[in-house]
């Protein structure tokens, strides 16, 4: 995003050379065949890297950030040249009358500000949390380098 507005957006299957567990499969529906001849992170993590490479990483929970770098572990690959900035503790600062109504699951906060989105899809999760993150800068009237100084 650039000045609050989406100018790029990349997406790829992954191939993780791991077991799948029934669980994660039920949430976001994507089955070990389908990544069968999806690119490892390995093969990707360069073109990765050259796209976020010195941004504000908006993403939703602390699972999703923790799921990145043990897979980056796994394959010995450096950390991404970003700043990571967490939406959940970007909404808790933003809007605090939200925990005692519905929480702060991402699909709840998207929900209440008007915004479509195939939940647990990761390029609609990452557009999702970035609009939930530009909401909040205009709200509280704090840039995105204020909102990750503050959370």
């Amino acid at each position: 995003m650039i000045n609050g507005e989406i100018c790029d957006q990349w997406g790829t299957l992954v191939n993780p050379e791991t077991d799948f567990i029934p669980y994660n499969v039920r949430i976001h529906g994507i089955q070990e065949a389908d990544v069968k001849t999806a690119p490892t992170l390995q093969v990707i993590y360069s073109e990765l890297c050259k796209r976020v490479q010195g941004s504000i990483l908006v993403h939703h929970s602390a699972f999703d950030k923790t799921a990145f770098e043990q897979a980056a572990s796994k394959y010995n690959l450096h950390p991404l040249p970003v700043r990571w900035l967490d939406c959940t503790k970007i909404a808790k600062r933003a809007w605090p009358q939200f925990e005692s109504s519905f929480g702060y699951g991402l699909k709840p906060l998207a929900n209440y500000f008007g915004i479509q989105f195939q939940h647990h899809h990761a390029v609609e999760d990452a557009r999702a949390s970035a609009l939930i993150a530009v909401r909040a800068c205009r709200e509280t009237e704090l840039n995105i380098e204020e909102l990750l100084h503050r959370v």
